[in-house]
């Protein structure tokens, strides 16, 4: 099932929405693990790296073919995104060697979270594909932007006509296509302790 993520974020009331990974797409050997909302929805090897949201708040982004699904549940898994890829290294530094293909390396439109802490997180979405206005970023311009704004980890989500970002009712991005379906997105509500 697809919906537009404005209509997904206006319909549960978010107060901030991006676009998530691209968990049905085929080109990651068997399509990885999916972990929505605590439940574990598939336990399959990936040759892409995977970053897991724990309900302590905590994110770890493990290696290719590292996944392990049954731990990663009794740890408190919350959310797992398969795309990538990763963007700083254990120290919090850029990195310049990245875990995907050669077409991910190029610049586009794309979507990042990134984190600080236990519930402190950093989303990012680039425009781009529009000459004179944004021609999107390299993995690389990311990574070090990622850097400088402090986050310890980052991980790069689906991009392309895939990036867009709403605050409250309000779309905040400038696509350069019209806004068409997705199958997931990430959705920051207001909550109570």
């Amino acid at each position: 099932h697809e919906e537009k993520l404005s209509s997904m974020s206006a319909r549960i009331g978010s107060i901030l929405a991006v676009n998530g990974d691209s968990y049905s797409n085929n080109r990651h050997k068997d399509n990885g693990t999916i972990i929505r909302n605590g439940v574990l929805y598939r336990d399959k090897r990936s040759d892409a790296e995977t970053c897991v949201l724990f309900r302590a708040g905590s994110i770890k982004i493990c290696p290719p073919g590292k996944t392990d699904a049954q731990q990663l549940m009794k740890d408190g898994a919350w959310q797992s995104w398969i795309f990538g890829p990763s963007l700083l290294d254990e120290n919090g530094k850029a990195k310049t060697d990245f875990v995907t293909w050669d077409y991910i390396r190029e610049s586009h439109p794309r979507t990042a979270i990134g984190y600080y802490e236990p519930g402190h997180y950093c989303f990012l979405t680039v425009d781009g594909r529009q000459p004179g206005y944004s021609r999107g970023m390299f993995l690389n311009e990311m990574a070090v932007l990622l850097e400088q704004l402090g986050c310890t980890a980052a991980y790069n989500l689906d991009g392309g006509h895939c990036a867009f970002m709403t605050m409250k009712d309000q779309v905040m991005t400038h696509p350069y296509k019209p806004e068409h379906g997705v199958a997931d997105g990430i959705f920051i509500t207001e909550g109570s302790l």
